[in-house]
């Protein structure tokens, strides 16, 4: 289930072009971090900020005419960012094989209680929830 956090409406001139990146699975909380705030919290994020983060970036692609190199140059941009997926997280998801209990064959390979995966597998429940 997503979860909006700050609607807000744009419209695009003619000739506008929009590049639009979706996450998957749990790459949005590799790259930002998992951090909550809270709801009714008297800081607003935009306020931290003296101007848009990623407005260098922007600037960047704008001069890039190929779509293709655009989502290059942000991968590569992105890269320093980027948390290294945990390896047990990295086993559960992509966990294949229908035969075997992910939560017992994980915690064999890993030399782990159940219990200790049971965790790291709602705590991935959770994150994935919240997109």
């Amino acid at each position: 289930m997503s979860c909006i956090r700050k609607v807000f409406e744009y419209s695009l001139p003619p000739q506008s072009k929009i590049l639009v990146a979706n996450f998957k699975d749990d790459a949005f909380y590799r790259f930002f971090g998992n951090i909550s705030l809270a709801k009714n919290s008297p800081i607003n994020p935009d306020k931290l900020l003296s101007d848009n983060c990623f407005k260098s970036l922007w600037y960047e692609l704008d001069r890039i005419d190929n779509i293709n190199r655009q989502i290059n140059y942000i991968l590569e941009f992105c890269s320093p960012y980027l948390q290294k997926r945990d390896t047990i997280a990295e086993q559960l998801i992509n966990f294949k094989e229908k035969s075997l209990d992910p939560i017992k064959a994980t915690a064999r390979d890993n030399d782990q209680t159940e219990r200790n995966i049971q965790i790291k597998q709602k705590n991935i429940s959770d994150i994935l929830q919240k997109k």
